[in-house]
């Protein structure tokens, strides 16, 4: 189990919309760290060309990305740490070098696009790329021209989870504790009755 590994790394694969800052969160609980390569471009203010194609829904390019982990991680990635939003075989290539010492596994929310959308629409993350139904569309759509292929990539390698997203928050958070983690966190409780708008903006 993942509580017994002192390096554990935790790649995680999904649509935009797809669940990811939900489990997210309940890893970092766990005591992981939490790297999110758009968190990471927002940080960068002077990075107006790279935020202007975010706001869009446009991927940035993998050189882009690779260079803002090198920058953020110069000594390496955490020991247990769960990196979310990797977009391409190159990036995944090199993140799996800087992992050569831990612990890694694979982990596939599935979700559908109409789901994922509906979510992202719903959202309130103060994000431009979240207000703007184009840029939503060719976000959701984007995971289609480069999932399938990390999907394959990462399964040739280690162990790949795969875990029905479309499942309320806490019962794929639940799973990925459990099927990932190898711990139970407390739970929350059963699912409160909620609307459908106000479940998904808690997987926003």
């Amino acid at each position: 189990m993942a509580r017994h590994i002192h390096k554990h790394a935790v790649l995680l694969i999904a649509r935009s919309g797809g669940g990811k800052r939900t489990v997210s969160q309940r890893a970092i609980e766990a005591g992981y760290t939490h790297i999110e390569t758009s968190a990471l471009l927002l940080a960068e203010e002077n990075d107006v060309h790279s935020h202007q194609k975010m706001a869009v829904g446009v991927l940035i390019d993998d050189d882009r990305i690779i260079t803002l982990i090198k920058k953020n991680f110069p000594d390496g990635l955490p020991d247990r740490v769960v990196l979310d939003g990797l977009r391409s075989i190159k990036q995944l290539h090199f993140v799996f070098k800087l992992l050569s010492h831990h612990h890694v596994t694979g982990v596939h929310l599935d979700v559908s696009k109409e789901e994922a959308l509906e979510r992202l629409r719903v959202a309130k993350r103060g994000r431009k790329d979240d207000t703007d139904e184009n840029a939503r569309v060719r976000r959701v759509n984007e995971f289609d021209r480069y999932g399938p292929a990390m999907i394959r990539y990462i399964n040739r390698r280690v162990q790949l989870v795969k875990i029905d997203g479309e499942l309320y928050p806490e019962e794929v958070a639940d799973q990925f504790c459990e099927k990932v983690l190898g711990t139970s966190l407390p739970s929350r409780g059963n699912p409160p009755q909620r609307s459908f708008g106000e479940r998904e903006e808690i997987f926003a």
